[in-house]
């Protein structure tokens, strides 16, 4: 059986990155943070997608790869 994803809304999101709202839908119009899956009238972020991002960003910390 195949595991369906996880879909965070945007509080948890802005939790897990410790940054506002604001700030994140900046990041998503400048391409900075992936778009959001829409489910009716609310923004949903696979939890894989946000992983990925948190982990690009401690990989351009450590100089391995450039930040998105």
């Amino acid at each position: 059986m195949t595991e369906i994803e996880r879909l965070l809304p945007i509080s948890e999101v802005c939790q897990m990155l410790g940054r506002g709202r604001a700030s994140l839908y900046r990041d998503i119009k400048s391409g900075k943070f992936p778009q959001p899956v829409r489910l009716g009238g609310s923004s949903r972020w696979p939890l894989s997608e946000v992983q990925a991002h948190i982990k690009k960003l401690i990989e351009a910390r450590r100089g391995e790869v450039h930040a998105p």
